[in-house]
Formats: structure tokens, C-alpha cells, sequence
């Protein structure tokens, strides 16, 4: 049976509790009761800011993608960049410095897709619908780097002096074999 000061609550199973308190902890301990008895506990304090906070996440989320699915300039290119990281890490990198670029909405807009992600209930894209399809969409419109195709990885070798190029394939025979390889494949086929 569970009481609340002299009120019994007899419609609650329960289990009895005994413990000893310090006379130095007493009030904070009744305090504590009070809030879990009442349910304004800081735990549901807490949660009620948790929601708040998510809702404002997905707000944000959707600000970034709505504008960089209808504009086409810097700083959509920054949001879509920035998506395309969450969307899959491995396949698409974001230049944190390009943050520069954005007005600070927009960067607070980020931080807060951040905290949203940061303990995903589900992946960005899946917050609209037909998510994977209009990512997808968005970062082919932008041109965005895509690790898993090879022509990113090429593209990135323009950056480089031939002498640069010849020490790096030095150091990884392996690759300048397949690359051998794949050129003389080309020259046959």
C-alpha cells in the first residue's frame, strides 16, 4: 500500500520501502517524495523538454531540407552538403568551414538536426516521405562528391602535381597496378 503523507492509496500495488535518512537530508528528501508523488519530478521535467526539443529538431530538419530542395545557391548547396553527411557519412563529407557561409538560423537549424541525430529514432531522410528518393535526388541535382563512385576519387587527383601523383602510386604498388590495369583494359576493349 502506498501513502502520500496521511493519504493512503490503497488502488496502487506496491512494494514497502524502509530506510533511514539523515536529519541533514530530511527536507530534500520529502521535497524528492513531493515531486514523485506529485509527478513534477525533474526526470518529467526533463522529458517534457526532451519533446520540446526534439520537435524543434524536426522543425529545423525540415527548414534545411525545404530550403535546399527549392533554392540553388551556396548556402543551399552548405544545407544539402550538411543532409547528405547524415544521410550517409561514409559516402558524402561536409567542409565544416563552409558553415562560415550560412546565416546563423540556419547553423542553429544545424545544431539543432545535430542534437535530432545524435540519438536517432529513425534516419533523417525517413522524416518525409519518400525520404531516400528525394535525398538521393537532391545531392545528384547538386553535383555533391560521392565517395562510392569512382569518378569523386578521380576528380580529386586534378589537385595534384604529377610528381605528387607518381609518389603516392610509389607507395601503394597495388593500386598503381589496378590502375595500370584498368587503363590498358580500356585501351583494348
Amino acid at each position: 500500500m502506498a501513502t502520500m503523507g496521511n493519504k493512503l492509496r490503497p488502488e496502487e500495488p506496491g512494494f514497502e520501502v524502509k530506510l533511514t535518512v539523515p536529519k541533514s537530508k530530511l527536507a530534500a528528501f520529502n521535497e524528492m517524495l513531493d515531486e514523485f508523488w506529485t509527478g513534477e519530478s525533474k526526470w518529467d521535467a526533463m522529458q517534457v523538454l526532451r519533446k520540446q526539443r526534439r520537435e524543434l529538431a524536426v522543425e529545423s530538419l525540415r527548414r534545411l531540407f525545404e530550403f535546399a530542395e527549392q533554392n540553388d545557391c551556396g548556402g543551399s548547396r552548405v544545407i544539402a552538403m550538411f543532409l547528405a553527411s547524415l544521410y550517409n557519412g561514409y559516402r558524402f563529407h561536409v567542409d565544416l568551414t563552409d558553415l562560415r557561409l550560412l546565416s546563423s538560423q540556419y547553423r542553429d537549424d544545424m545544431l539543432n538536426v545535430l542534437y535530432l541525430d545524435g540519438a536517432p529514432e529513425q534516419e533523417v531522410h525517413c522524416y518525409f516521405q519518400d525520404g531516400g528518393k528525394r535525398f538521393e535526388r537532391l545531392f545528384e541535382r547538386y553535383g555533391l562528391p560521392d565517395r562510392d563512385k569512382v569518378t569523386t576519387h578521380l576528380e580529386g587527383l586534378e589537385n595534384f602535381q604529377e610528381e605528387s601523383l607518381q609518389a603516392g602510386l610509389d607507395e601503394l604498388p597495388h593500386i598503381a597496378d589496378r590502375l595500370r590495369n584498368a587503363l590498358k583494359a580500356g585501351r583494348h576493349g
